[in-house]
């Protein structure tokens, strides 16, 4: 499953995920979600954090993944590029 939706414009807080990954689990905290994934969680979990990374969740692994730090000049459409390739990855 794929989950995502786009935050209407001018109301993106940072905190958008972790509201997502509170809605898709039931829990709040990364660590928390690792305990559950691939029972009533989906097997892998991965929580993007924009210029951070994204945090990567499976039953016995969570950590952060860094952003790549290659020069940016116009960041529309990453996060679906992130997704896209990440997917396309899994499947």
């Amino acid at each position: 499953m794929a989950f995502g939706p786009a935050p209407r414009q001018g109301r993106h807080r940072r905190d958008q995920r972790r509201r997502e990954l509170s809605f898709l689990t039931g829990v709040n905290d990364p660590a928390q979600v690792k305990d559950i994934c691939g029972t009533t969680a989906p097997k892998l979990m991965v929580v993007t954090s924009g210029h951070a990374g994204s945090i990567h969740i499976t039953s016995d692994f969570m950590g952060l993944v860094p952003a790549s730090m290659s020069k940016r000049s116009d960041t529309t459409g990453a996060g679906d590029a992130f997704t896209a390739g990440l997917l396309a990855g899994l499947l």
